[in-house]
């Protein structure tokens, strides 16, 4: 790498540094701590539930370390099944995004399988449904419906970014795209209202008005804490380069904008919860707290080594 490339790397991870910053200041982030026999115990359970998933050891045990540690970190005021239940599906979206090019056909025929009342010959797909019927049992029904349509959106997501998008040219007067595919690819509403399970202390109406915008944060954040990442492999498919290129701006430029937006979604939260209900609204700063958390410490997204 030449002098001036070598400068210019070290500076897109300086201003991918700032925007991390910017948003752990912005959203008066609080680290919170595992709770790592809670953690191990879920990590345990995942791996019996996936057990037939064991074979690439390397992948299995990060995939059920890092599903057990969002379920945790994220949900620390939900019981021990919720968590578990949470753990299993955060598997299943980690297996989807790493492994879907192993069983795209399967993919492709979920839903179909589902409407049908066909066995769904995958065992991951297969578990997906299982899970999702538990939904019911720990959430209200609308709640249950929308996380279940969430995850069969995400399925649509994983499809698209594995056929149609690496044959796709995107045009900047595509201004609508980047949060369309955005909001299939990140299962934001199944996690959204993952945070508030049957309780008797508030109903739906509390909350419901402020998903579209816990949304926002849950993807918009994860774009800001998975860019450093993203850089050093080069990838360049994700929303903060589609975003640039729609909006006419430069990639640090729109790093800034998404860190902005995000802070934005998690204050108009905050203020809705607050004054609706202060158990919705601890919920959500347990979840807002702990989602970062997951992030920063998760070797998945390496930010440990921008040492914020």
């Amino acid at each position: 790498m030449s002098q001036g490339a070598c400068k210019s790397a070290m500076q897109g991870i300086e201003n991918i540094k700032a925007a991390v910053k910017l948003l752990l200041a912005g959203v008066d982030y609080k680290h919170l701590d595992s709770n790592k026999e809670r953690q191990e115990s879920l990590v345990s359970a995942l791996r019996s539930h996936f057990s037939s998933y064991g074979s690439d050891a390397a992948w299995f045990e990060t995939a059920c370390s890092q599903a057990a540690m969002l379920a945790e970190l994220g949900y620390k005021h939900l019981s021990y099944d919720e968590q578990l239940l949470i753990a299993q599906i955060s598997w299943l979206v980690l297996c989807m995004e790493d492994l879907c090019h192993k069983f795209p056909s399967s993919m492709e025929r979920l839903q179909l399988s589902i409407l049908s009342s066909e066995a769904v010959e995958q065992d991951a797909l297969n578990k997906l449904r299982t899970t999702l019927c538990g939904v019911y049992l720990l959430w209200d029904s609308i709640s249950a419906n929308c996380i279940a349509s969430s995850m069969m959106e995400y399925v649509n997501g994983c499809l698209l970014e594995l056929q149609a998008i690496p044959k796709m040219k995107l045009s900047a007067s595509a201004q609508s795209w980047p949060d369309f595919i955005r909001g299939k690819t990140g299962a934001a509403a199944a996690f959204s209202f993952m945070i508030f399970p049957k309780n008797t202390s508030y109903d739906i109406a509390d909350f419901i008005q402020v998903i579209p915008d816990i949304m926002i944060y849950i993807n918009l954040g994860n774009d800001v804490l998975s860019f450093y990442k993203e850089t050093l492999a080069n990838e360049t498919d994700n929303y903060i380069h589609c975003r640039a290129l729609v909006d006419g701006k430069s990639v640090d430029d729109t790093l800034s904008d998404i860190s902005h937006d995000a802070i934005a979604a998690y204050s108009r939260v905050s203020t809705v919860l607050r004054s609706k209900s202060p158990s919705a609204y601890e919920s959500w700063k347990t979840f807002a707290n702990g989602y970062i958390s997951w992030h920063l410490d998760a070797p998945r997204y390496r930010l440990k080594e921008l040492e914020i």
